[in-house]
């Protein structure tokens, strides 16, 4: 558009005819006129295009940020798993010794009640409750529990789990 005005400026200043200076006066005007607007367009993408860049810009400020705190979770994870591995592997071993401790058949009996799923397998009888639904047993439930000879398997009447009897046991 500017070689074009340049080119036309050019010939209306060497031209004698008043007729061609008259016509390139007017196309000089209308390029004008559209070299103006077509600056103004450019001018609105150029700012469009500036907040489109801001936008992007801010986006991925806040991706890094998220991928800065996902990697922050992680490592926290990471180190929560370890703990988590480092128990669980006491626990095993601590499970270990208390089943070889109690013998093979009561280890059966509360492995199968474990897996049926009905709750706790086994649960401490305290003050005359039992910590697996916390009901206390009262009249002959607690009478059957007390007549009991102390290595006999007792059940809870209420959730079934295998009453557990300490001095705590109230009985």
């Amino acid at each position: 558009m500017e070689k074009r005005i340049a080119r036309d400026t050019d010939r209306a200043q060497h031209t004698s005819s008043i007729k061609d200076v008259q016509a390139l006066e007017t196309e000089l005007a209308a390029l004008t006129g559209r070299l103006s607007a077509l600056e103004e367009i450019e001018l609105a993408v150029m700012e469009r295009l500036e907040e489109k860049e801001a936008a992007v810009a801010e986006t991925e400020a806040e991706r890094a940020a998220v991928a800065t705190r996902v990697a922050e979770i992680e490592a926290d994870r990471d180190v929560l798993l370890v703990d988590l591995n480092r128990q669980l592997g006491e626990l095993a071993r601590d499970r270990e010794a208390i089943v070889s401790a109690i013998g093979a058949d009561l280890a059966a009996l509360y492995e199968k009640r474990r897996v049926a799923g009905r709750g706790n397998a086994a649960s401490l009888l305290r003050a005359r409750t039992c910590s697996g639904c916390t009901m206390t047993l009262t009249g002959n439930d607690l009478e059957d529990v007390r007549a009991a000879p102390a290595d006999d398997i007792v059940f809870c009447p209420d959730c079934g789990a295998i009453l557990v009897r300490t001095e705590e046991s109230g009985i």
